[in-house]
């Protein structure tokens, strides 16, 4: 399937049909899908909320404590649980969720970066992340 990346800070399609087709076992995904930019992952999220505003991961309760960046096009391990992703400091992110939709977290001009909770049997995708400057990416 050929995807396109989306620098007009639009979502290209219908997404969760095609989320669905992209990821059969969706929930354990985390994909950094047509940005060309990293996004920063943690395995654990902590508490109730959907939001966590602060740089370093939402994980300071008992467990796993891993992270991982994710490159261009690439994604969470397929046999694992990723919980949560973060909007860096400086930019804003447009990403789909197989739950939730498509949604907006800006950070640019904020000095804090902004952790987004990823639900058991949920996929995520981030597709595009634009900087203060406007760039997107």
């Amino acid at each position: 399937m050929l995807l396109v990346r989306q620098k007009n800070k639009s979502f290209p399609f219908t997404f969760s049909n095609y989320l669905l087709a992209l990821h059969p076992d969706p929930g354990i995904a985390i994909t950094d899908l047509c940005s060309d930019a990293w996004v920063w992952t943690s395995r654990k999220w902590c508490g109730d909320g959907e939001w966590r505003i602060q740089n370093d991961p939402p994980n300071d309760c008992a467990g796993i404590y891993e992270t991982k960046w994710l490159a261009p096009w690439d994604n969470t391990p397929p046999d694992q649980d990723w919980d949560t992703f973060r909007v860096d400091p400086g930019w804003e992110y447009g990403f789909a969720s197989t739950w939730d939709g498509t949604d907006i977290v800006d950070r640019r001009w904020q000095g804090e970066g902004e952790w987004v909770r990823v639900h058991d049997y949920e996929t995520m995708i981030v597709y595009w992340q634009c900087s203060e400057s406007g760039a997107c990416y």
